[in-house]
């Protein structure tokens, strides 16, 4: 244990010596050309031009006040980094989520049932959604629905139940019918599905 000590305080005192030595030759160095063993008065060598040469970057103050900028660059840089990925990471959990919504997973079956009426043509013969029409039906689909998304299969007739084929008293009439039926028919078990509520 003693033995341990003496030689923690041994190097202790090494790494002083060693770094007080390091300062003196620093403050022991030409001013001209940086070296060690004379003065600017006896030096015969050309200037130092750069810390490059000399590692000595306090004695070059353009350098240091360029080398502490570009570490300070780098410094912002690497925390608009962090910001980067976290706004990525936020955006592809923001993503994740949306493609677990009601809308997201009724979207693609709702335009398909009826493309003729969801879709249009654009002046360059693309075809495109309606969003507003889609969206408006996807809202009364979920209302209708509780929430649980419909198999394909049920989609086209459940469309039926968005207006009932008798202006919007008739079509919330249905609607509320269908959402009593769906209420009761779920106290049945899980096999029962939307597509047997509107038939029943």
């Amino acid at each position: 244990m003693l033995n341990k000590l003496l030689q923690r305080n041994n190097t202790r005192y090494l790494s002083s010596r060693v770094a007080s030595s390091r300062l003196e030759l620093t403050r022991n160095l030409c001013s001209n050309c940086h070296n060690s063993g004379h003065n600017k008065t006896m030096c015969s060598i050309a200037p130092c031009s750069s810390a490059t040469i000399c590692k000595e970057i306090k004695r070059h103050p353009e350098e240091e006040k360029y080398f502490k900028k570009v570490q300070s660059e780098l410094k912002a840089a690497k925390t608009k980094l962090k910001q980067l990925e976290l706004e990525i990471m936020l955006k592809k959990d923001s993503y994740s989520a949306s493609l677990n919504t009601f809308a997201a997973k009724v979207q693609a079956d709702l335009i398909n049932s009826d493309p003729q009426k969801y879709l249009r043509t654009t002046t360059t013969g693309e075809r495109v959604p309606q969003w507003l029409l889609v969206n408006a039906d996807i809202r009364k689909l979920e209302r209708i629905c509780n929430g649980k998304v419909p198999a394909t299969s049920e989609i086209q007739k459940l469309r039926a139940c968005l207006h009932g084929g008798g202006g919007p008293q008739v079509g919330e009439v249905t609607r509320l019918a269908v959402v009593e039926k769906w209420s009761m028919f779920t106290c049945r078990g899980p096999g029962v599905t939307l597509l047997d509520v509107v038939a029943n």
